[in-house]
Order: C-alpha cells, then sequence, then structure tokens
C-alpha cells in the first residue's frame, strides 16, 4: 500500500510536468483548450487516487489496531 502511494506521488508529478507543456502548448495555440482540460483532468484523477489511497491505507492501519486490541 505505501509503495502505492509513492507511486501515486511520482504520477502526480509526471502529470504536473504535462500540465506546465500543455499550458505553453495551449498559449501557442498546439492544443486546443479541451485537450488541455483533459490533462487537468487526468491530473486531478492522479491527487483523487492518491486520497483515495491514504484513507485506505488508515483504514488498514486502523484494523490491524483493532485486530491487535488497541
Amino acid at each position: 500500500m505505501e509503495e502505492l502511494l509513492l507511486s501515486d506521488g511520482e504520477m502526480i508529478q509526471m502529470r504536473e510536468k504535462v500540465i506546465k507543456s500543455s499550458e505553453a502548448q495551449l498559449k501557442n495555440g498546439v492544443i486546443t483548450s479541451s485537450e488541455y482540460l483533459s490533462e487537468l483532468t487526468h491530473l486531478f484523477e492522479a491527487k483523487n487516487s492518491l486520497k483515495t489511497h491514504e484513507v485506505q491505507l488508515a483504514n488498514a492501519k486502523s484494523n490491524y489496531e483493532i485486530i491487535k486490541g488497541k
């Protein structure tokens, strides 16, 4: 689960780089606003995935503590 969080973090970093590139392309008329919004959506999906996995890890740790009797 923790490796998944690391992977999510790397994905977000890559998506942020793509967004910066897409912003420049949008300003120069290379891509459409629809294509830019698509990339932006991918970034938000990656961030949502990270948060979901953080909650799942916290839940798993909590369940483990309950099973241990703490």
